[in-house]
């Protein structure tokens, strides 16, 4: 009879491995959780050092005036900028317990990049503070089984954008995303109107239309672009435009243009009803001004059109007569605006920068001349009729009404604006100039985020 082997020991056994088992998920444990918590430190570290960098790049560039406008990569301005972000990111990496410079092929340090991206209608110029830490693990049981060591390497980004016009420093920009007819949408060029714009370019949503004869020019290197293929249509006529259209652009993104309006300082301004015509203009709140003759000053301030009325009404209208206005602001919430070229006309917006008593005590807008918010059917009207001794100094905002500029026959009507609108049309047999000058304008400050 065969007798069983003996199965002594095999309990022993059993428990070695169960042991090993264990060991093996504590030192995971202890390990995996060092690892991670030195990791998130870590990112921790660099994201507090990017930022700190990117702050003192965008404080920089403020205080330097590199702007959008005058950006160049290898100006002055943006290199002080670049040098002032990385030592500053370096500082605050040492705050934080980590050595780092400005080399960062070891993965182990920061290095200001400065970018100027060549985009249709709105090219992109930033300075990117880049952060890269990598940190060593001491680990309590993994060194039994793995020899090498473990790291951890991490990335921040932060983005900062120079102070910038509105809609990327475009002059002329038409904001509507369809064009249903002729009367609706896009930027329209019509008769045989010879425009020249300078300062910028121009820049349509949807379509872009040139009808009738005369010349469309963009001078100083700007674009003309739409934003969907064959978005640009020529009808009749021999006009001549150029640069040619550019058809491949994306729409412009609301938060580059969009303002908000100065509803709550309207309603503390006081109620001026109906202008009796008089002479002086105070800042107020008005039912209506007509102009027909005579002569007429605006006070330096805000301007506000607030009651509700038929988008066809004229709040305000100048048929003759002259009229002035420095540092002022023209809000209308209902109705349509027409400024005639039957007299002189000279109105400035406020500076776009450092503007003191207009704007505070005052309430007017820096660098915003009008600001038409008529919304609904049908849509508001702003008439910007040029001539020799007419003058517009700033921004004519109007994000869904149409802004028609026409100028006097036989004379250069200039009009010193940045117009942003739903729809923008250029018309009659006459030359017409528009001037944009981007330091003029109302400007998105200098602003930063955390990119990566």
């Amino acid at each position: 009879m065969q007798t069983k082997g003996s199965e002594k020991g095999q309990v022993l056994v059993l428990l070695v491995l169960g042991v090993v088992v264990l060991l093996g998920f504590t030192a995971l444990a202890l390990d995996g959780g060092m690892l991670y918590s030195d990791r998130r430190h870590a990112q921790s570290a660099a994201d507090a050092a990017s930022l700190a960098g990117g702050g003192a790049a965008a404080v920089s560039l403020e205080n330097s005036g590199a702007s959008y406008v005058n950006w160049n990569c290898n100006g002055s301005a943006v290199l002080a900028a670049m040098t002032a972000g990385e030592d500053a990111a370096i500082s605050r990496a040492g705050q934080n317990g980590y050595t780092i410079d400005k080399v960062i092929t070891d993965t182990h340090g920061v290095d200001a990049v400065c970018g100027d991206i060549d985009l249709v209608g709105k090219d992109d110029k930033y300075i990117d503070i880049k952060t890269y830490i990598t940190k060593q693990t001491n680990t309590s049981l993994a060194h039994f089984v793995y020899n090498g060591t473990l790291q951890s390497s991490v990335e921040a980004i932060t983005r900062i954008r120079p102070r910038m016009p509105l809609a990327y420093g475009n002059a002329i920009v038409a904001i509507a995303e369809d064009c249903p007819n002729s009367n609706v949408g896009g930027v329209q060029f019509d008769g045989g109107v010879e425009a020249t714009v300078t300062g910028g370019g121009i820049f349509s949503n949807a379509c872009m239309s040139v009808g009738g004869g005369g010349n469309i020019t963009v001078e100083g290197g700007y674009e003309i672009a739409c934003s969907y293929p064959d978005c640009f249509t020529q009808s009749g006529g021999s006009a001549n435009i150029s640069p040619t259209p550019n058809e491949n652009g994306s729409p412009m993104p609301p938060e580059s243009y969009e303002l908000d309006p100065p509803t709550a300082d309207c309603n503390s301004l006081p109620n001026r009803g109906n202008y009796n015509g008089d002479g002086t203009i105070e800042p107020g709140r008005y039912s209506s001004i007509s102009i027909n003759n005579g002569v007429h000053v605006m006070e330096a301030g805000l301007f506000c059109f607030m009651g509700s009325v038929n988008n066809n009404s004229k709040v305000f209208s100048v048929n003759g007569g002259d009229l002035t206005g420095n540092d002022v602001t023209i809000y209308v919430k209902d109705g349509s605006v027409s400024f005639g070229g039957n007299g002189t006309i000279i109105l400035n917006a406020p500076p776009a920068r450092n503007c003191t008593t207009a704007c505070s005590s005052g309430k007017a807008m820096p660098g915003v001349l009008m600001y038409v918010d008529t919304e609904g059917s049908p849509m508001g009207e702003v008439s910007l009729t040029g001539g020799s001794d007419n003058q517009y100094l700033g921004l004519v905002y109007a994000p869904h009404s149409r802004v028609d500029v026409t100028g006097t026959p036989d004379e250069i009507s200039e009009v010193n604006c940045q117009i942003i609108a739903h729809t923008v049309k250029i018309s009659g047999n006459a030359e017409v100039v528009v001037n944009f000058d981007g330091e003029e304008n109302p400007q998105i400050p200098s602003k930063l985020e955390l990119y990566k």
